[in-house]
């Protein structure tokens, strides 16, 4: 089959305040949860929140950077009668959106046991159901904690809460099948007790005649209070026994999502869309109108005819940045989980071509030579090369399944790099390898370089750090540490020349021969575990950490930023670099790519 070589540009074009100083952008094609309001349907995603216009396609974008969403992955919506959005997010807590306030809910200032908010139902009195280690009731004013003090099963993941005519809550969990609790009492239905097929319940739905339809790992199940009816795919037109999502329409024809399409049941008959797949979520609006959301974005099928809505922000593929790379003309090249994006400020561009090399790796470095040429490293045994308009790839020999985790060019256009196994440097046709017993390496395992002014290599291992002038090599301890068990993670050199690496014990600054460490016991950083360090013209130190956000220090002063204070989306910080504007990119585990600037961000459409 003959491959075709395609580019996909997306076009920034976010309507936000002026002068902004966070701005974030995220993959918002998987959809988590759906919710109607008049002409408006509102979309919870992986990467914030969406309010899409149904008679426009007018899209309006909400996440941590421009509103106040106390975070972007979002798990929940549900809508009240008044018209209050209730937002259950992923480790955030729950918000509520009134259309000009936002509150959070979480476990500090609320009855919340936990601040992952899978499940949100409103019932006919308005008051606001909601899954969290348990069962939540909350009319607005008070909360009531259902645990499982009232039942065992309650200790799980609650996937989702229907509730039936007299007030029953049914309940969908991800290990003891389906419960149904009266506000008194629970009932469990498992596979040993009931006809459920299996203990994993994703979804339910309770049609007019008040027969449960309950979405589980091996297939729909009806439940008309007495009996169970179990359809599969040996049995029935059901595509996949991986039941997502059930929504019911007014003429109680069952529409039903799967990991393999969509599916029409009228209690006789299917009817199989296989056009979609990975269904997360279904809703029929007013008119009738089928709102399918999907891992890869939003359709909408009127019975005849399918729209699909592209839900993104940006151009990013998926939410981990685990590299950002500035090139000469000022380009953004990130690297994420499922592939890799170009951005000059306005357009993005997806490289489709790398899929077929990539398969399940991944970029793990971007180098770029003084001619503008770039090296593409990676995950395991490959490097490739690209020119601006051809790519080549580059075999490393004999290191198979060995992954390259650091890197850097020096002035003759060398390309240094960290290996498990060692420190290699590419001249650009042949590889020599630097490795014990041949050099003073105190570890195989190099996990950062730096190379300054001089070309210097500063190297550094799990067990130290190492000077190597091409010719000699030089052992530098870390005071106060214990050897074997400090990991330099990063390396970066300021301009008048000063060492700073990050480390798992602190934050280390070389100058000459002498050492300042600041760690927390010592300083005002709030941690030890330092993950990646840039430093922008001034001279600022910009920090991340694994799970406790960014810190800026300006040698006298430290400032951080983080979920609970900032527009950062997410306090595992992965990847960092500035711009020549003095903007700050800021990859993170799983919100996205943000930018900041403490001026106002600079030469970016938005």
């Amino acid at each position: 089959m003959r491959k075709i070589l395609i580019l996909f540009i997306f076009i920034s074009s976010i309507t936000i305040a002026q002068n902004l100083k966070w701005l974030n952008y995220t993959y918002s094609n998987k959809i988590t949860s759906l919710q109607e309001e008049g002409n408006y349907i509102w979309i919870g995603t992986t990467g914030g929140l969406i309010k899409l216009n149904k008679i426009t396609n007018e899209k309006t974008f909400f996440n941590k950077s421009n509103s106040g969403l106390s975070a972007n992955h979002l798990l929940s919506v549900a809508i009240d009668n008044k018209g209050n959005k209730w937002i259950g997010t992923y480790l955030s807590g729950l918000v509520k959106y009134d259309g000009l306030n936002w509150t959070t809910f979480n476990t500090l200032n609320s009855c919340l046991l936990s601040n992952i908010i899978r499940a949100i139902k409103i019932d006919n009195k308005n008051v606001v159901w909601i899954e969290n280690n348990g069962l939540i009731k909350f009319d607005g004013t008070t909360w009531n904690v259902y645990d499982e003090k009232y039942c065992k099963s309650f200790n799980t993941n609650i996937n989702s809460i229907a509730i039936d005519s007299v007030g029953n809550k049914w309940i969908a969990t991800s290990d003891f099948g389906l419960l149904k609790f009266d506000g008194v009492t629970c009932t469990e239905y498992n596979e040993l007790n009931s006809g459920l097929p299996h203990k994993i319940v994703n979804t339910l739905a309770i049609d007019n005649k008040g027969n449960k339809w309950i979405g589980t790992l091996k297939g729909l199940v009806k439940y008309d209070g007495v009996h169970w009816t179990v359809f599969n795919k040996s049995n029935s037109g059901l595509p996949n026994n991986m039941v997502n999502s059930i929504a019911i329409d007014n003429e109680g024809n069952k529409w039903i999502g799967t990991r393999s399409g969509l599916a029409k049941f009228n209690d006789k008959s299917w009817i199989v869309y296989d056009s979609i797949s990975n269904i997360y979520v279904i809703i029929i609006d007013k008119a009738g109108i089928k709102w399918i959301g999907m891992d890869k974005g939003l359709a909408k099928f009127d019975d005849k005819n399918w729209t699909v809505y592209n839900m993104a922000n940006s151009g990013m593929p998926e939410n981990t940045v685990n590299l950002i790379s500035i090139d000469v003309n000022h380009n953004k090249w990130i690297s994420t989980n499922r592939g890799l994006v170009k951005f000059d400020g306005t357009k993005w561009y997806t490289h489709l071509e790398l899929e077929p090399v990539l398969s399940d790796k991944y970029l793990t470095a971007i180098i770029q030579n003084r001619s503008g040429d770039k090296y593409f490293e990676i995950e395991f045994d490959y490097l490739m090369y690209y020119d601006g308009k051809s790519w080549m790839p580059l075999h490393i020999p004999g290191l198979q399944d060995v992954q390259i985790g650091v890197r850097e060019i020096d002035s003759k256009g060398n390309i240094w790099f960290g290996t498990k196994y060692g420190l290699l440097e590419f001249n650009g046709n042949t590889w020599t390898k630097y490795k014990r017993p041949n050099t003073v390496l105190p570890s195989y395992f190099v996990s950062s370089i730096a190379i300054d002014e001089n070309d210097t290599k500063w190297v550094g291992t799990s067990e130290g750090l190492l000077k190597f002038d091409g010719s000699n090599w030089k052992t530098y301890n870390i005071p106060n540490s214990d050897s074997i068990n400090c990991f330099i993670k990063t390396i970066s050199i300021d301009n008048k020349g000063n060492k700073w690496l990050g480390t798992n014990i602190g934050l280390a600054k070389l100058t000459g021969d002498t050492w300042t460490i600041y760690n927390k016991s010592n300083s005002d950083l709030p941690f030890n575990i330092i993950t990646t360090i840039a430093i922008d013209a001034h001279g600022n130190k910009w920090i991340g950490s694994s799970g406790t956000g960014l810190v800026k220090f300006n040698d006298f002063e430290w400032t951080v930023y983080n979920t609970l204070n900032s527009g950062l989306p997410d306090d595992h910080i992965i990847s960092i670099a500035v711009d020549e504007n003095d903007n700050i990119w800021i990859g993170t585990r799983g919100g996205g790519l943000t930018v900041f600037n403490e001026n106002g961000i600079l030469g970016i459409a938005y």
